[in-house]
């Protein structure tokens, strides 16, 4: 795969199962190497298409980093299916709340001349819903789980980050003999 040019549309055989190639040159120079058992489809799509997965890999990196989904809290199959809806029900009302919080955060900033737009920090919205959302979802009634949720959304409008758009950050390449930090492992 690695001797295959830039550019090029090629069905290999690894291990006795075909593969398509599509080494594609990214606008910055880069050669993307694509593999996929997608041979109906014309190659030029493919770009389309993996610009389309990024949604999807944000979400999984949520999932996997910032809410730590394979950190489960004990080793049998029910407390690892508990972990695993826990974090799922945690990620989902982060993705139901993000509008409000960040039109929240729109409305109290509108008009004060700030040089950028601003939305939630999301690391920071993950902690305070590890916090608070077991709180508003063991509430006694309908008026206090709002009064819960309202009170979750206020505390995530207080931590903003910039938006940049067209932003470009130079990323330092990892020195380490490891690929992730000690933090990041999961502690079972």
């Amino acid at each position: 795969i690695d001797a295959l040019p830039a550019g090029c549309d090629e069905i290999i055989t690894i291990k006795g199962t075909p593969v398509r190639v599509l080494k594609v040159v990214l606008s910055t120079g880069e050669v993307e190497t694509l593999l996929t058992n997608d041979f109906e489809r014309d190659g030029a799509e493919f770009m389309d298409l993996y610009a389309l997965r990024w949604d999807e890999e944000g979400a999984y990196a949520m999932l996997k980093t910032r809410l730590q989904l394979e950190n489960f809290t004990g080793k049998t199959e029910n407390s690892i299916r508990q972990d695993f809806w826990a974090t799922i029900l945690a990620a989902t009302m982060i993705l139901v709340l993000e509008d409000d919080v960040d039109e929240a955060i729109r409305k109290e900033r509108e008009g004060k001349g700030n040089k950028w737009e601003y939305q939630m920090n999301v690391n920071k919205f993950v902690g305070i819903m590890k916090d608070d959302l077991i709180h508003a979802f063991t509430a006694r009634s309908k008026l206090a789980l709002m009064r819960r949720m309202n009170k979750i959304v206020r505390r995530a409008k207080r931590f903003v980050c910039p938006v940049k758009p067209d932003r470009k950050v130079e990323r330092a390449k990892n020195k380490r003999k490891v690929a992730y930090h000690h933090n990041r492992r999961s502690n079972c």
